[in-house]
C-alpha cells in the first residue's frame, strides 16, 4: 500500500511539473557568446523516443528533453545541459 502512495504521489508530482512549463528562450547573461538555448540532446536521444509511441514518447520542455513512459508514468530518461550562461 505504502509503493502505491508513493507511485500516485510521483505519478501527480511529474504531471503537475510537466503540466506547468512553459516554452520560453533562455537568455544569457549580457556580453556572452553563449546560445538563447541549450542543447538539452547534445548526447543524443537514447531510446530514438518520438511523437507516436505514448510508451517512448519525446517531450520537449525549454530546460530538458524527457522520454517518457505513459504505461509507467515515469520517464524512461531525462537530459539536460548545464552550461554558465544559467549562473
Amino acid at each position: 500500500m505504502n509503493s502505491f502512495r508513493i507511485a500516485i504521489a510521483s505519478t501527480l508530482f511529474l504531471a503537475i511539473t510537466l503540466t506547468n512549463c512553459k516554452r520560453t528562450n533562455v537568455t544569457p547573461n549580457p556580453g556572452s557568446s553563449a546560445p538563447t538555448r541549450d542543447n538539452n540532446l547534445a548526447m543524443g536521444n537514447p531510446s530514438n523516443a518520438g511523437t507516436t509511441d505514448p510508451n517512448n514518447f519525446l517531450m520537449d520542455k525549454v530546460l530538458y528533453y524527457v522520454g517518457y513512459n505513459a504505461s509507467r508514468a515515469t520517464p524512461n530518461w531525462v537530459s539536460w545541459h548545464l552550461s554558465k550562461a544559467w549562473k
